[in-house]
């Protein structure tokens, strides 16, 4: 043996936590971040079927300004600004966030309001008898619960 080149007789032990380690290092290197390349699908058909759904989005929103607008014009549901009224009378808190929502023949606003104490929370305004309830009041009410 020669006595300047030295080899050791048993290979050094990894410790089971720097294994681990190593396993998951090449695990993340291994697998994609974008589902859409997952399922190995080139750059221009994810951009493609992006840009699909964004247009079905946007479809789905311009149908339901639709729908609102006809059910105002046809006096189904009382309009935002007078329900707006009405709601910063009854609760305290800054409105952050309103929506209108249509589930079989309710049709209700979800306001997001921020209280006075800071905590966030929301109350549904039946959109035609302006009657208000907190979120789980509506679910008993209506059987409604936002879905967003």
């Amino acid at each position: 043996m020669n006595e300047y080149l030295h080899v050791p007789d048993k290979r050094p032990e990894l410790s089971r936590r720097a294994f681990l380690m190593a396993c998951a290092a090449m695990i993340c290197c291994v697998l994609p971040v974008d589902p859409a390349a997952a399922q190995g699908l080139p750059p221009w058909q994810r951009r493609r079927r992006e840009r699909r759904r964004e247009r079905r989005r946007r479809r789905w929103r311009r149908r339901e300004r639709r729908q609102l607008r006809d059910a105002i014009e046809s006096g189904e549901v009382r309009p935002l600004h007078e329900l707006m009224r009405k709601f910063k009378r009854q609760v305290d808190g800054e409105v952050l966030d309103v929506r209108y929502r249509e589930r079989g023949p309710n049709r209700v606003y979800i306001f997001i309001v921020l209280l006075p104490n800071g905590r966030v929370t929301r109350y549904v305004m039946d959109a035609r008898n302006e009657r208000i309830f907190t979120l789980d009041e509506a679910f008993d009410h209506y059987g409604f619960r936002q879905r967003d």
